[in-house]
């Protein structure tokens, strides 16, 4: 079966300046996301563990020393205190980021704006990588949906208010940066690892956007923590 990821659609529709449509996506798989979390407690799903917030953040640390070795162990020095916060999370993480969804039957040459602008939840797929095995706050999979370089801050903010996420609260302080920081520190690490395969895999995207969120929030989780 044919099918073209979300993240490619929005990075396409993106480059369009097709905010509108960028917008109809997004709310779909936000109101999708929200009906999962409203009805967890009623699905199947397999045996769950405590994030391993020591192994996840210290590699962060680890990677961040070349850059800044000061915020570095500023950071891991807050390893408890993050770990302590993630003692209360009971969400399920599902991965939500639109890369782990297609729309079946469409590719990146026969894409038709007006057929996207109707898409149905029902005509998005969703494949779950991570077997839901990490426990989190509700607000991660937004934070995988909606921290991307295609989204404004205006359409961020209003599809989490939408779907009443808060994430001045402390926890989702901790949390976002959590996730931001893992998705900077993969980045960082294919890029240079790998930098011809980086440009080949991630064409298009901003890798200091991925910065400048992680930043934003470290700072946040520093003064909150």
């Amino acid at each position: 079966m044919l099918g073209t990821s979300v993240f490619r659609i929005l990075e396409i529709l993106h480059k369009k300046n097709d905010t509108h449509t960028i917008s109809h996506i997004l709310d779909l798989l936000c109101s999708s996301l929200e009906t999962i979390h409203n009805n967890v407690d009623s699905l199947s799903i397999p045996q769950t563990q405590k994030y391993d917030i020591e192994t996840k953040i210290g590699e962060v640390c680890d990677f961040l020393k070349e850059e800044n070795e000061d915020i570095a162990n500023e950071i891991k020095e807050k390893i408890p205190k993050i770990a302590e916060v993630f003692e209360d999370a009971k969400t399920p993480f599902f991965d939500r980021t639109p890369k782990n969804y297609i729309v079946p039957h469409v590719t990146e040459s026969t894409i038709d704006i007006s057929s996207l602008r109707s898409l149905e939840q029902s005509d998005i797929l969703y494949f779950d990588f991570t077997s839901v095995g990490d426990l989190t706050f509700e607000c991660d999979d937004y934070v995988s949906l909606l921290f991307h370089y295609f989204v404004t801050d205006d359409l961020r903010e209003m599809l989490l208010e939408k779907c009443s996420i808060d994430l001045n609260l402390r926890e989702n302080v901790v949390c976002t940066f959590v996730r931001l920081s893992r998705f900077w520190v993969r980045h960082a690490y294919y890029k240079k690892a790998h930098p011809k395969a980086y440009q080949k895999r991630y064409p298009y995207e901003d890798f200091n956007y991925y910065k400048e969120k992680m930043c934003e929030y470290t700072d946040k989780m520093l003064k909150i923590i």
